[in-house]
């Protein structure tokens, strides 16, 4: 599952702080939506259907006779219209008003705008290429020693490492409690028992974790300058933004494990659909108009 892992941090690099107590004013609707257009969150959430696909094919130790059952059931788990609706409800409640408008500020100056777009550029083929080859090359030509250190500050001010650990935890959890409802479905393993016990070895990535996205932080970000690189430092390090990131990362967490809980629902609804799939045998077309069905198995 390393390789998936790799695969989400690569697709979706969304960044957060720890919160230990989250604020329980509510705020409007569509300041919300606003927030999470402005900040990217509602274009990662949509990309999350094809990392799952990316993410799936890279399983090459499982037998393709599972991995395209699999990877439909988790994309049915995690439509993207789904997941905003219950991220919104989540900030709602973790955001309070002062904390939203200032956010809403940031994410709306020249400075906020220029570090969206740059980010945007993630899904460019060649931009994909490059932190791919900065991360196999574990360097980045032209990375100088006080832009590493700009980057490195601006992942603790807005503790970057550690919403991707949860993130690619959470998915980590989520193929591996899917693929077991899809080949035992008796003996399923529930996807917050998986979580927890990845939690546990949560250590074990954060160097690994903390490198790549630096390296796919410093790619991505070659267009912004250093002045609005400092901007977005101190702004993430203010208390509007310090609870914005704990918002944003919590609300993204909870969002995932939400959607986590429908797996064994969407594994079954896929396997059902597979096992009553009708094909028509090729040498039976020729000797009767009358289609003579297959049932396709799901096990052996």
């Amino acid at each position: 599952m390393r390789a998936a892992l790799i695969t989400f941090l690569l697709l979706l690099a969304v960044t957060g702080v720890r919160a230990e107590t989250p604020p329980p004013v509510a705020t409007s609707a569509e300041q919300v939506d606003a927030l999470i257009a402005a900040s990217g969150l509602q274009q990662q959430i949509n990309q999350i259907p094809l990392a799952i696909g990316s993410a799936g094919q890279q399983q090459a130790g499982m037998a393709l006779a599972f991995v395209q059952p699999l990877i439909s059931a988790l994309q049915d788990a995690f439509k993207p219209d789904e997941l905003i609706q219950t991220l919104r409800v989540d900030l709602m409640r973790q955001l309070d008003a002062t904390t939203l408008a200032d956010a809403l500020r940031w994410y709306n100056s020249d400075a906020g705008k220029s570090i969206l777009a740059a980010e945007q550029r993630m899904m460019q083929p060649e931009v994909m290429e490059k932190i791919g080859q900065a991360i196999s090359q574990q360097q980045l030509a032209g990375l100088s020693p006080e832009r590493k250190k700009q980057l490195q500050q601006l992942d603790v001010a807005t503790g970057a490492t550690d919403t991707a650990l949860d993130l690619m935890l959470t998915m980590q959890a989520a193929f591996l409690s899917g693929f077991s409802q899809l080949i035992t479905p008796d003996q399923q393993a529930p996807f917050d028992s998986l979580r927890e016990s990845f939690n546990a070895n949560r250590d074990e990535y954060r160097t690994t974790v903390s490198e790549q996205l630096l390296l796919q932080q410093a790619v991505l970000l070659e267009p912004v300058t250093d002045a609005s690189l400092q901007e977005f430092s101190t702004f993430a390090a203010s208390a509007s933004g310090q609870k914005l990131f704990a918002a944003m990362r919590i609300s993204l967490d909870n969002t995932l494990r939400t959607a986590a809980l429908k797996i064994p629902t969407t594994v079954n609804q896929v396997s059902d659909a597979l096992r009553m799939e009708v094909k028509v045998l090729p040498g039976d077309a020729a000797q009767s108009t009358e289609p003579k069905p297959e049932i396709t198995p799901v096990v052996p």
